[in-house]
């Protein structure tokens, strides 16, 4: 049964996930890579906390088999974000791709020491970050999210970054029924983005 429900997932995403915009892929150099810290970003007044994010996404990923561990981290300074130092960096629902990789740019040089240590003590080859803002409206029965999914390797070169951004009208009313629609919404996404990188086996 859980892998009926797996595979009718899977089709979920195929539909979902086709906005992905890809914005750098070292296509060369992802497969190599066996050990990514997950580190999930949120905004600092997000509707979604990191730890709802994390224990959804625990449900999709743990349950799949992998070619690449996938821990996640713990939440830290690190896990939530501002306007100013977000990663998708947008101007009237346009992303801003230039704008955006330098946010990233920038980010991993105020913190390439903290990032570094965190490689080492977790002994991690690479750091995956997942940044999402999962926005809903219970009366308007809608869902907005964007999100970048970062990967770099140990030295901090950027290897891959995407872009995803998706509205929804929702059949339902029930502020909590929405919110774990959404949070589903948002743990697909990342799952579909693994399996295209062959990080989670399809």
């Amino acid at each position: 049964m859980k892998n009926i429900l797996f595979l009718l997932c899977l089709s979920f995403i195929f539909i979902s996930c086709s906005g992905i915009k890809k914005v750098t892929a070292k296509n060369d150099a992802l497969p190599e890579l066996k050990s990514s810290g997950v580190i999930i970003r949120v905004w600092k007044n997000s509707m979604l906390s990191v730890s709802d994010i994390e224990s959804n996404m625990r449900y999709w990923v743990d349950e799949s088999q992998k070619n690449n561990s996938l821990p996640f981290m713990p939440s830290s300074p690190l896990s939530y974000y501002t306007d100013s130092d977000r990663f998708c960096q947008i101007s009237e629902d346009s992303f801003l791709e230039y704008k955006s990789t330098g946010a990233v740019r920038v980010f991993l040089s105020d913190h390439r020491e903290e990032l570094s240590a965190l490689m080492k003590d977790n002994n991690l080859d690479s750091l995956i970050f997942y940044e999402t803002d999962g926005f809903f409206a219970p009366e308007l029965q809608s869902s907005d999210i964007k999100s970048v999914i970062v990967i770099v390797d140990r030295n901090l070169n950027v290897l891959y970054m995407d872009y995803y951004s998706k509205d929804t009208k929702l059949d339902e009313w029930e502020r909590e029924a929405i919110k774990k629609i959404v949070l589903d919404q948002v743990s697909l996404r990342f799952v579909y983005s693994m399996q295209t990188l062959g990080y989670i086996k399809k």
